[in-house]
């Protein structure tokens, strides 16, 4: 099974195909409005150590977001979508693929049992 990248890797490369792979015209979005616009540089926003204190949304969260604009507004869409092959395919239901099973209660007893 293919590991899937990150959501900021992911959301980066989305941008990138949004503006013609474009390194330039990414950096230079006008799109303030995009759920992504945030993160569009392949870094996120929260970390950043300048002066502003704005806290965005989880990229994550921005992602299922953008997935409910592209659909139209419809989260039936969302779950429906074909397109396997864009990059944000993988968070649009606003969850990590990648830290499935972290959280599980059940799980964490099993463990601690382990030791």
């Amino acid at each position: 099974m293919m590991k899937i990248k990150s959501p900021v890797i992911s959301i980066r490369e989305k941008c990138l195909n949004c503006s013609a792979l474009s390194v330039n015209e990414v950096k230079n979005c006008l799109l303030n409005n995009c759920a992504l616009h945030p993160y569009r540089l392949g870094k996120n926003p929260n970390f950043n150590c300048s002066s502003s204190k704005k806290k965005y949304k989880s990229s994550v969260k921005s992602i299922r977001d953008k997935c409910i604009e592209c659909c139209n507004g419809s989260k039936r869409e969302v779950k429906l979508c074909p397109l396997e092959d864009c990059a944000l395919h993988p968070f649009r239901f606003g969850k990590n693929p990648n830290c499935k099973g972290r959280g599980n209660l059940e799980a964490l007893s099993k463990y601690r049992e382990s030791l």
